[in-house]
């Protein structure tokens, strides 16, 4: 019972962060194909699993979580790795329903583009600020991959490569959660 209540307060949680409006929720409509005309404001919204700010994230990624009753909610996250432990505790009753990953090619930028994660190309990276570790990188285009693969002297992964190698490195095993959040970089 106390996981369900945790998942609870969580997803009530993330439903009042989901519900401020910031750079990040309006690039989130964004990159569904249409221009959104909501005005940002200055406020953060913080990582549903970690609490960093996403807005800072080349690595944000953004899911979209149903439950029984129909009820939808956004929920955002600093990096692959804390979409991964979120996920995994997901309760029965609540569906994913799409995931999608910041194009590192538009981090920072006013207009940023969101793919989903199945189409997405990856790439490991040496570093990346204001994310969590492993530091992977997601691009909607091949080339663009590919060269950052090359300055960054890696490969360019695909979807079900990535996900072996984000939940192999956070010790991620069949639905369970991985220890602390440790390697957590500010």
């Amino acid at each position: 019972m106390d996981s369900v209540k945790t998942l609870l307060m969580g997803v009530a949680a993330a439903v009042a962060i989901a519900a401020v409006t910031s750079t990040i929720a309006v690039a989130a409509h964004e990159g569904h194909g249409g221009e959104s005309d909501k005005k940002a404001e200055a406020k953060e919204v913080a990582c549903a699993q970690c609490g960093m700010p996403v807005a800072k994230s080349p690595a944000a990624v953004r899911a979209t979580i149903g439950d029984a009753e129909d009820k939808v909610s956004e929920v955002s996250f600093d990096s692959l790795a804390c979409w991964f432990r979120y996920a995994s505790k997901l309760e029965k009753g609540y569906e994913v329903q799409a995931v999608e990953m910041l194009d590192y090619t538009t981090y920072g930028e006013k207009k940023a583009s969101w793919i989903p994660l199945h189409k997405a190309f990856f790439v490991k990276a040496k570093k990346l600020k204001f994310t969590m570790p492993p530091y992977v990188a997601a691009f909607a285009s091949k080339d663009k991959a590919s060269a950052f693969a090359k300055e960054n002297e890696t490969e360019v992964l695909s979807f079900t490569e990535m996900e072996k190698y984000v939940k192999e490195k956070i010790g991620l095993k069949k639905g369970k959660e991985a220890g602390g959040m440790e390697g957590h970089h500010h």
